[in-house]
């Protein structure tokens, strides 16, 4: 398989508008690697959904970035921009990413130690040509080379090793490839809305231009398989994205780039709807456990109280041995019911990041009832 690079460009200006010099430059590498793993890449609908991930995550630079990076200002924007190679960009990615130093960094962002090392493993397996020695883990800045990022990206997308989601899921026995929820693959946040619309849907519009961009630069066409047809997109707002920079957990996306070309979409019907607001999420815990030991606790001190109480007067002689029992019982219940409030408050404190952000999400968008649902635990990748 191979694409024609002055057809794909040229198509690429008509669907997303003018190209930059690091985008035309992050974009030959990658179509070199697609076309060098066709193994791996025979869909055209696989290599479009990757593209629509990759530029969201880097900014549509389509080079591997550093999570952050997108924070430095009035600098050029060459390979020490984009990889957050600033002391600023340290000091904000020490104080606000839990996962420093192995923080977001790649075509698609890998994060966590575990991530590092399970990828380094994996790059031995499956591209033994790379000789990538030693671990991720022990030399992150191997992510910028743009060969190993991209074999990591392919594991990653083809293997389920991101977030236990492969691309084959979303390619149905029909012939449709789910765009919408591909995005699963890499991230938990299809739902998530910003300026343009759900992540979901941003990436559905994306990939749909990128298969006719790839269909019309396509040169080997024998050796393709059939190009699939893609489902019908949810309903959304009908307004390419300008996208903005994210909440600091997330994967970084500015207003580098312009798209200036309107979305000819069809509305179609809703995807499957997502998890509700997070109380939906602790209610299992807070009604099967919390508000029974409570209950219990209540009903044990409005019995006891005053049995211990009436015992005393009825039997004076044991009133010392009454009252030191309702006493000790109290405090069983008392001290229960402590127990049962530190449990619940460390839930809640084991996810406040994912809670705030919710809670913020649903007053941003109170007005509207039907974006009000969030995926709570957004899983790492």
């Amino acid at each position: 398989m191979r694409f024609d690079r002055e057809t794909f460009f040229h198509e690429y200006r008509i669907q997303f508008g003018k190209l930059r010099v690091h985008q035309v430059k992050g974009l030959n590498s990658l179509l070199s690697n697609f076309e060098k793993y066709y193994g791996w890449w025979s869909k055209i609908s696989y290599i479009a959904n990757a593209f629509a991930q990759i530029g969201w995550e880097t900014n549509d630079s389509y080079l591997p970035v550093a999570e952050g990076y997108y924070l430095k200002k009035g600098v050029p924007k060459d390979e020490r921009y984009y990889r957050g190679d600033y002391d600023s960009v340290r000091r904000w990615q020490e104080k606000n990413l839990r996962y420093h130093p192995y923080h977001g960094r790649g075509h698609i962002q890998l994060t966590w130690k575990s991530n590092y090392v399970k990828h380094s493993n994996l790059l031995r397996k499956y591209f033994p040509e790379l000789q990538v020695k030693g671990n991720l883990a022990d030399n992150p800045e191997l992510l910028f080379d743009p060969d190993i990022s991209f074999a990591v990206m392919t594991i990653g997308m083809h293997k389920g090793t991101f977030r236990s989601r492969s691309l084959h899921q979303y390619f149905k026995a029909d012939g449709t490839f789910d765009h919408f929820n591909a995005r699963s693959i890499v991230n938990g946040d299809k739902n998530y809305r910003k300026q343009g619309g759900l992540v979901g849907s941003i990436i559905f519009r994306r990939a749909r231009k990128f298969e006719l961009i790839l269909k019309a630069s396509l040169i080997d066409d024998d050796e393709i398989l059939e190009i699939p047809t893609v489902v019908d997109e949810p309903s959304e707002e009908p307004t390419e994205p300008t996208t903005t920079p994210p909440e600091p957990s997330e994967t970084p996306s500015t207003d580098d780039t312009a798209h200036d070309t309107p979305d000819t979409s069809p509305p179609v019907p809703p995807p499957e709807q997502p998890k509700q607001f997070w109380v939906e999420d602790l209610k299992p815990f807070v009604k099967r456990w919390t508000w029974k030991i409570w209950g219990v606790i209540s009903g044990i001190n409005t019995i006891q109280i005053p049995a211990a109480l009436t015992a005393s007067a009825n039997n004076p002689e044991y009133a010392p041995y009454f009252l030191t029992g309702g006493g000790v019982i109290l405090g069983l219940t008392v001290l229960l019911g402590l127990i049962a409030s530190v449990v619940l408050g460390v839930i809640l404190w084991r996810n406040r990041l994912e809670l705030e952000r919710a809670f913020h999400n649903w007053i941003r968008n109170e007005s509207d009832p039907s974006t009000h649902n969030y995926e709570l635990l957004v899983e790492k990748k």
